[in-house]
């Protein structure tokens, strides 16, 4: 499998005055899965595609602090809406 991971979304919001860097990922595999130690299956969506919010500064994808395994980009976004500390402010979309 070729693992493809998209930006699709990028902003930020304030916390204690500092802006915070945030993102929403879409990727064809699921972050949390690991196929020979999970019972169940990939988190995914019907065109097999996971979403997460990325959240703060990051040199790699792969170690980023990130949120739980999302079905849609509307998932995605009322997640990071609803963790962060103020209103994100979103330049992608």
């Amino acid at each position: 499998m070729n693992l493809k991971t998209e930006i699709l979304r990028k902003g930020y919001y304030r916390s204690n005055g500092v802006l915070v860097p945030i993102s929403i990922l879409r990727q064809n595999w699921d972050y949390y899965y690991e196929e020979e130690y999970d019972d169940d299956s990939p988190t995914l969506d019907d065109k097999g595609f996971a979403y997460y919010v990325i959240y703060g500064e990051y040199e790699d994808l792969l170690y980023a602090d990130r949120s739980h395994t999302c079905r849609s980009i509307e998932e995605a976004v009322e997640v990071a809406e609803n963790n962060s500390t103020s209103k994100v402010e979103w330049k992608i979309s």
